[in-house]
């Protein structure tokens, strides 16, 4: 019987290996990415000998695959993606980069350029798409810098971002043109990640989309976070990767 091999990760790491059948019998196509789903590196080997690349031991099970067929696959577990532990006072403020997809529900931090950890996060109940004017419960997207960190007395924590920036003053200049808004709208302000109320944890593990635009974790996520970011820090805002 001839199987097909394949390696699936189940799991977010700083590097991924993909080991798939090349068209070439015999053949082995392994594909390395980075955190960023970049392709690192690609490398062909015969049979079970892999060159260059170090492919995990992982649980192998046979399943049947979209057509039927019996296939081989092997299971990787490369570690926890949510709420990955790190020591903050190891972290250089200077390299943290934030990213936030709202398609996920997920908040990223990446330092140094690779992978740190993620938390659930939730934003206004209007989620998807531009914000374009005060009160339309949506999240800004695009790229932009912390402003200030400081605790709360609702939130425990509020990190300010720089919206409206140039770019969402564009937005906004572009959506009055074209109908999209009132000519009177206000562009609106005071959009930050930050914490919930005290007990409000599971609106978080609910995905429970609340906010009037920001971006909001639980509390012990936003008092981590709180700990490694500063004034300048780059947040990226999207739907998704």
């Amino acid at each position: 019987m001839k199987y097909c091999f394949c390696i699936i990760i189940l799991l977010f790491s700083a590097q991924a290996v993909f080991a798939q059948p090349n068209k070439n019998k015999g053949k082995i196509v392994v594909k390395t990415y980075n955190a960023k789903g970049e392709l690192i590196s690609k490398s062909t080997a015969s049979g079970k000998k892999i060159q260059n690349t170090k492919v995990p031991k992982g649980k192998v099970k046979m399943v049947r695959d979209a057509n039927g067929r019996m296939v081989k696959k092997t299971v990787i577990s490369l570690g926890k993606v949510i709420n990955r532990a790190f020591d903050p006072d190891t972290i250089d403020k200077d390299h943290v980069v934030i990213q936030v997809y709202k398609k996920y529900d997920r908040l990223y931090i990446y330092y140094k350029g690779k992978f740190l950890t993620a938390y659930n996060c939730v934003f206004g109940k209007n989620k998807m798409g531009q914000k374009y004017r005060e009160g339309d419960k949506k999240t800004p997207e695009g790229w932009f810098s912390i402003t200030d960190v400081r605790r709360h007395g609702k939130w425990k924590y509020f990190m300010g971002i720089d919206y409206p920036n140039l770019a969402s003053r564009s937005n906004h200049a572009r959506a009055k043109a074209k109908g999209l808004i009132a000519s009177n709208a206000r562009i609106g302000g005071s959009v930050g990640i930050h914490g919930v109320w005290a007990g409000g944890d599971m609106a978080i593990k609910n995905k429970f989309h609340w906010t009037d635009g920001c971006v909001a974790l639980n509390n012990k996520s936003i008092a981590l976070l709180a700990r490694i970011v500063q004034p300048g820090t780059r947040v990226y805002i999207g739907w998704e990767k």
